[in-house]
């Protein structure tokens, strides 16, 4: 087709896939990330009347990192800790199997708010028991 011709439909439909081909390649680099946001959280352990009263402060902190469009935020490990004092009694080895009985709950409350907030959440490790077995467990909570 010469330059200063008009183009006809069979040359727009023709030339439409290579169109939309170079749009959506522009567009994807357009879209690609050049920072990536990491807030890392740094939890005081305190005292905590129960799960719910934990996960307040959780969302608390996940909030803030929100806030600033972190693309992560990161709990350390065991942030749960303080959920282990009602079982002082127990051994430590027991205390953690009680203390891993929350873990499901926890994820599954960690899953909801990366969603509303959309953010992925790191959830720092929390004991797991799987098979009776013992493990030292981290997660991924991927905001989509």
């Amino acid at each position: 087709m010469p330059i200063n011709a008009i183009p006809t439909v069979a040359d727009v439909v023709q030339l439409l896939p290579v169109a939309i081909d170079i749009i959506e390649q522009i567009i994807t680099e357009a879209t690609k990330k050049k920072v990536v946001r990491i807030g890392l959280i740094q939890w005081q352990m305190r005292t905590y009347k129960g799960l719910d009263e934990l996960m307040q402060q959780v969302e608390y902190f996940i909030d803030s990192v929100a806030a600033y469009r972190a693309d992560f935020a990161v709990f350390p490990e065991f942030f749960n800790a303080p959920l282990m004092a009602k079982f002082n009694h127990l051994h430590e080895p027991d205390a953690i199997r009680e203390l891993a009985k929350f873990t499901e709950t926890i994820i599954d409350k960690l899953k909801q708010l990366s969603i509303s907030y959309n953010i992925n959440i790191i959830s720092g490790s929390m004991p797991e028991v799987v098979d009776n077995k013992l493990y030292n467990v981290g997660y991924l909570c991927r905001r989509d």
